[in-house]
């Protein structure tokens, strides 16, 4: 895989149509808009399965930036 395929602009053509599907009709278009999302976050979204993580990890961590971290809740 080249680092072009995991630029800002291409990282959403890494994962699959579905998934794309899921995180543009989200909003996620850029690795800063994806960056605002947690993995869990992501995965509730119908289409995102767990196979499209290691690309968003990668294309994120590529661009020096993470998911957003899991909030803690307490009762």
């Amino acid at each position: 895989m080249s680092s072009r395929s995991t630029t800002s602009k291409n990282f959403l053509d890494t994962i699959s149509a579905p998934a794309r599907r899921a995180l543009v009709g989200a909003g996620i278009t850029t690795l800063k808009d994806l960056s605002r999302f947690s993995e869990e976050e992501l995965l509730a979204l119908h289409g995102v399965g767990p196979s499209v993580l290691p690309p968003l990890r990668t294309a994120l961590r590529r661009a020096g930036t993470g998911f957003k971290k899991k909030t803690l809740r307490y009762k």
